[in-house]
C-alpha cells in the first residue's frame, strides 16, 4: 500500500468526517457567540455615552460597531 493509498484511507474515516463537521458548527457557533456577546455590550454600554470622561470613547466604539453592520435592502434602496 503506498502513501496515497493510505491518505484517502485515512480520509474516508469516520473520524476525518466527524471532525470536519465538528470544526464546520464549532465556527458557526464561534460566530454566532460573538454577535450576541458584542450586541448585549454595546447595549449596555449605551446609557454611559452622556459620561463625560468615557463617553467620547464609548461612543466612538458604538459608531464603528454599527459602521460595521450589514445594511438592510430598505437602506441599500434609498
Amino acid at each position: 500500500m503506498n502513501d496515497t493509498e493510505k491518505i484517502l484511507k485515512e480520509i474516508r474515516s469516520p473520524n476525518i468526517k466527524a471532525s470536519l463537521v465538528n470544526g464546520i458548527f464549532s465556527g458557526i457557533g464561534f460566530i454566532v457567540g460573538s454577535t450576541v456577546v458584542i450586541a448585549i455590550g454595546v447595549l449596555l454600554l449605551r446609557p454611559f455615552v452622556t459620561v463625560p470622561v468615557i463617553g467620547e470613547l464609548i461612543n466612538d466604539i458604538i459608531e464603528v460597531v454599527e459602521s460595521k453592520r450589514p445594511q438592510s435592502d430598505a437602506q441599500l434602496r434609498i
